[in-house]
């Protein structure tokens, strides 16, 4: 289409209409495409050269889990070179702790979760391969094995993994596996069940599922796993790294056979991944198997423009386009854009200037985020944003000295969270913030108008919202934190009522300051306050009580 100018006055009954998505990445309906930051982390993600993925809350690892499950085209090569079998079922880390207890006491405890493991790969390896085949199935041997298999462990999307493993042990079949060569067996005396007799080598379903994937040239499957890293405390949560622990050794015990059918990606926490004990593994060995989520500034700046471009092309306001052409008037980019023939006509361009475009649009690809280098991604970024904010702001540094901050500064650092990171989850939810105000204000003054200023841009959002908004934002933060586990919420605004102006935490401060009924419980309300964001580890220590936390800048006490 011909450039189109800007619209002199801002249609301000529009702002309510303005969507900018979930800030849970898990169902955020505008994560689409056009949306998705392809940052460092997801490039090195594409190349496929690790398995774990470990990234603090809010840093999109639900997000990229959902694009994967559903194929989406933005993870290319991995969503069309694997067909993707997820795994994410809460387990019950209590319900694996007891089924150790009750079935395994002559048991390695490590084995029931090798086993859970293996059991639940070699069951999905063999639905896919029972999915994927001709109406004839099972044709072959080895297909009438895997669906032996099936039947014997009688899979049943309302039981769960332990309720299987633990009817299949008590009904006496004697399930057998390897980790890493070494072979275990799992199996109770039998009480005279008809499965007297019935022995399950899981290693050998795997292999054969891995073969008719070959055979057949199916294509490989790539096995994600997530959701076994929800917060717990306690002697769960001594259960949950125990079980994650043992989920990495059957993944590399995987990585060293089956001629690469199969792959597993495993999403992981930050702080949880970081107290694993994998002395057994090898940290060297584990660490160069492990992408950590990162976000840059300039990725988070990328992130809130895009949120900003979607919601406000969807409402007919402005278009990227507009905004490249606006951006580079006069540098001959307009010719980025692949006019067709009448549209090229209609615009009355010249006879040279088009056959001068057709050779520009030969060697330049349509323009998108997909393929303009940095800067061209920054400075599109920043044009967005200043559309409609300003681009200046005031602040106090820490200091308590008024200063002046650039509004892309200002996003990069005044989000930082207890990971060291802008969250792109807090981000999104403080642009919502600002847009609500907005949509206030501007309902109670229906006299104020806005329209193009000399920077051909909207002053929609005035600093006061951005000011407000920080501070509701924060606000709403700190009330999630405090509802996001019952058990700790009487204990967090003791916390608040206690902190006062200091920025330095350990356990012995918090143990003259709050009185909780265990010991042990010291401990966990500090991890869950570092899980949650809230607190940034300053000191490490193997021993808990001597780690030391500090406040992140977005929880630190604000000059008035």
């Amino acid at each position: 289409m011909c450039k189109k100018d800007f619209i002199d006055e801002f249609p301000l009954q529009r702002l309510a209409n303005l969507r900018f998505g979930s800030a849970d990445g898990g169902r955020d309906s505008r994560l689409t495409d056009s949306t998705f930051v392809k940052t460092r982390s997801i490039h090195t993600f594409l190349q496929n050269d690790t398995s774990i993925i470990v990234g603090p809350m809010g840093s999109g690892k639900s997000a990229l889990f959902k694009l994967l499950k559903d194929g989406s085209a933005v993870l290319e090569p991995l969503t069309t070179k694997y067909n993707i079998v997820p795994i994410e079922e809460h387990v019950s880390f209590y319900d694996v702790q007891m089924m150790g207890e009750d079935l395994l006491k002559k048991s390695e405890e490590s084995n029931i979760y090798y086993l859970i493991w293996k059991l639940q790969i070699a069951s999905r390896l063999s639905e896919y391969i029972r999915n994927h085949s001709e109406s004839d199935f099972p044709k072959t041997k080895m297909e009438e094995d895997i669906n032996e298999f099936l039947k014997l462990i009688d899979k049943d999307y309302s039981r769960s993994i332990t309720e299987i493993v633990s009817k299949m042990i008590k009904s006496g079949i004697s399930i057998n596996f390897k980790i890493n060569e070494t072979p275990i067996n799992m199996s109770i005396e039998n009480n005279g069940n008809s499965d007297e007799n019935k022995r399950v080598f899981l290693d050998e379903i795997i292999l054969k599922c891995s073969k008719i994937i070959k055979e057949k040239k199916i294509k490989p499957v790539l096995i994600i796993i997530d959701k076994i890293d929800y917060f717990v405390a306690g002697q769960e949560y001594e259960t949950q790294r125990k079980f994650i622990q043992a989920l990495l050794e059957v993944n590399d015990d995987i990585q060293s056979k089956y001629d690469k059918q199969f792959s597993l990606k495993i999403f992981l926490r930050s702080d949880l991944f970081e107290r694993l004990n994998l002395e057994s593994l090898g940290w060297d060995k584990v660490n160069d198997d492990v992408l950590r989520i990162n976000w840059s500034g300039a990725e988070i700046v990328e992130f809130f423009a895009r949120r900003i471009l979607l919601a406000f092309e969807d409402q007919g306001i402005f278009t990227e386009r507009q905004i490249i052409e606006e951006l580079y008037e006069g540098k001959n980019l307009i010719k980025l854009f692949e006019l067709k023939l009448w549209e090229k006509l209609a615009c009355k361009i010249s006879p040279v200037q088009f056959f001068i475009d057709m050779i520009i649009e030969r060697k330049i690809k349509k323009a998108d985020f997909k393929v303009m280098d940095t800067s061209m991604k920054q400075n599109i970024s920043q044009a967005i944003i200043t559309k409609v904010f300003p681009r200046e702001l005031k602040h106090k540094n820490e200091t308590c000295k008024e200063e002046t901050i650039n509004i892309f500064d200002f996003l990069k650092t005044h989000f930082l969270n207890g990971y060291n990171q802008a969250s792109p989850r807090n981000v999104l939810s403080f642009l919502k913030q600002v847009n609500s105000l907005a949509i206030v204000y501007y309902d109670q003054n229906p006299h104020v108008n806005i329209s193009l200023n000399e920077n051909n841009e909207y002053p929609l959002y005035k600093r006061n919202f951005i000011y407000e908004a920080y501070q509701n934002i924060v606000k709403e933060l700190i009330k999630i934190i405090a509802k996001t586990e019952n058990k700790w919420t009487k204990y967090f605004h003791l916390f608040l009522e206690n902190r006062g102006n200091k920025e330095v935490f350990d356990y012995n401060w918090l143990k003259n300051k709050i009185k909780f009924d265990h010991d042990d419980d010291y401990i966990s309300f500090l991890a869950y306050l570092e899980y949650i964001g809230f607190l940034q580890l300053k000191k490490n220590h193997e021993n808990p009580k001597k780690r030391i936390y500090t406040l992140p800048i977005i929880y630190k006490r604000k000059c008035l």
